[in-house]
């Protein structure tokens, strides 16, 4: 909508950031030009405002004093009209350094205010949270612990091996921010309890418990119905279905106590699939578990939701699909192409493209989600899910 001030390279919909506009254009707003020098940068530059972060012109004087309109007509905008709106949106009228379009009412024929000057900047309102994350030495957890880092959380990781888990705590301090390593195995109440405790001690708190620890799932060739042992299926239901539910159970009074958190659970398309019966149980088991909690904690403010990963690249994927390519007498591409066919964005998805989303719902924009699971392994292609 040509009136709507986005930034929109952060939006990725217009790359480049360099401040060019085709002579065309410019011909339609400032009179007639010579086109030859399409593509370049405009031969009077002190009458346009650069955007870098935008990638393209914002057309006015470089003074605040005198906006101008972005769209049809280059004219100068009424100061009144502006101050009209702006007032409750904007404390200081600079106009020269609004990463915003500026557009006066006849180009859009009396829009409403909201939407003529809008500025598109996404602030997750994570700054100062605390978040524990556990099954955070590898994979989802760490890079779900990263990504929660750079929106300015103070993070506590957990997992059983203490060394890779204080290498990982390492490695993310190092990027910086707040990070502090501390041992748990989440199959084991009493560890549970301490941990938390630690946790809470070391941050002041716990706003936001991401769920990440499980024995992974897909490395090895899952067993048939008849071959699966007791010992093994509760093995892995102990650590991830009861181990969510002991971690919830842990961070779930402090939570109510100050009326507001997040609690997410990393899950996996093995619920909706059939392949790995001890997978597609454990799955199914943290989906009940994940809509139980958020509504019975929902009205303390705790939202409860659970993200469903299908096959995802960590640091353990090449090994694995090597180890399949060595077994199958085919290459690692072959082993990738197949993987990645069953997704409808044609691969499989990295741990990043998952933080991304654990990072937005453990955030108080994400108040409208709870109890659900959401899919994030690149679309499963054929079923339908409603």
């Amino acid at each position: 909508v040509g009136y709507l001030g986005f930034e929109l390279s952060e939006l990725g919909l217009i790359g480049g950031h360099g401040a060019r506009v085709s002579g065309r254009r410019r011909a339609r707003q400032h009179g007639p030009e010579d086109d030859s020098d399409a593509g370049q940068s405009h031969a009077n530059p002190s009458r346009l405002i650069a955007r870098p972060s935008w990638g393209g012109l914002v057309y006015g004087d470089p003074s605040p004093g005198t906006p101008r309109c972005h769209q049809r007509c280059c004219s100068p905008v009424d100061q009144a009209y502006l101050d009209a709106f702006a007032s409750d949106r904007i404390s200081t009228p600079d106009w020269a350094n609004l990463g915003v379009f500026l557009v006066c009412p006849f180009c859009v024929g009396g829009a409403a205010a909201a939407d003529v000057l809008t500025k598109v900047s996404v602030d997750l309102e994570l700054a100062g949270k605390k978040a524990i994350v556990t099954g955070a030495s590898r994979g989802i957890g760490k890079t779900v612990a990263a990504a929660l880092l750079a929106e300015g959380v103070s993070v506590v990781i957990g997992a059983r091996g203490e060394e890779a888990l204080r290498a990982a705590a390492d490695e993310l301090r190092s990027t910086g921010g707040s990070v502090t390593a501390v041992t748990v195995d989440t199959g084991d109440d009493a560890s549970v309890r301490d941990f938390v405790s630690r946790a809470s001690d070391v941050l002041g708190g716990v706003d936001i418990l991401v769920n990440s620890a499980a024995r992974p799932s897909g490395q090895v060739t899952p067993a048939k119905v008849v071959d699966v042992q007791g010992e093994a299926f509760w093995e892995d239901v102990n650590v991830k279905v009861l181990g969510y539910l002991r971690m919830i159970r842990e961070v779930a009074p402090a939570m109510k106590a100050t009326g507001w958190g997040r609690i997410i659970n990393v899950d996996g398309l093995g619920a909706r699939m059939t392949g790995s019966v001890v997978t597609s149980m454990r799955n199914a088991a943290v989906a009940a578990l994940t809509k139980n909690a958020a509504d019975e904690l929902g009205a303390s403010g705790i939202n409860v939701v659970a993200v469903s990963p299908g096959v995802v690249r960590t640091e353990a994927t090449e090994s694995v699909m090597s180890a399949r390519a060595a077994e199958q007498g085919v290459s690692v591409e072959a082993i990738e192409a197949k993987l990645g066919s069953v997704y409808a964005i044609g691969r499989i998805v990295t741990a990043r493209e998952v933080a991304i989303v654990v990072t937005f719902l453990a955030s108080p924009l994400s108040v409208a989600i709870s109890g659900d699971v959401i899919a994030c392994g690149g679309g499963v292609k054929g079923a339908i899910y409603y």
